[in-house]
């Protein structure tokens, strides 16, 4: 008789089936116990909500940016490096996928792609790439902005 050395697909199925129902049958009675012995689960707050200023006072880039969060949508208002004032991206909406944000902007000459990520309860890094619609090359911007 053959022995396989890698089980048949029906039985993998079936060893992954087993798994997630234990889990999902177990998951409810841990949080529930670690409620119960006073270490509550954190509460999924909105946490990329707030105003985040750039941490480089002299950057030519991301000045500032202003997000609402409802759920895994976010209203993102963005401001960049402008001489004598800042410039106004105006607000968009992005959705979060994962543990980041994601959000875009058509700006006639440009269309930017930024992606959020939090690096702390007040701490978060945007990256920006940039493809312009004239003959200039592609951008990528790098920004740390802290929580106001």
């Amino acid at each position: 008789m053959m022995k396989y050395l890698i089980p048949p697909a029906a039985s993998i199925a079936r060893r992954c089936l087993y798994a997630l129902t234990a889990f999902l049958c177990t998951a409810p009675l841990v949080s529930q116990a670690a409620y119960l012995a006073g270490n509550p689960p954190p509460i999924a707050a909105a946490p990329f909500a707030g105003t985040w200023v750039n941490v480089d006072e002299n950057t030519r880039d991301i000045t500032r940016i202003e997000i609402a969060q409802n759920g895994t949508t976010l209203r993102v208002h963005t401001w960049g490096r402008c001489h004598p004032t800042d410039c106004d991206w105006n607000s968009q909406y992005g959705a979060i996928i994962g543990s980041t944000g994601h959000v875009d902007w058509d700006q006639s000459f440009v269309l930017r792609k930024m992606t959020l990520s939090l690096r702390g309860p007040d701490r978060m890094v945007a990256v920006t790439e940039s493809v312009y619609k004239d003959s200039r090359a592609p951008g990528r911007q790098i920004d740390l902005l802290e929580r106001h």
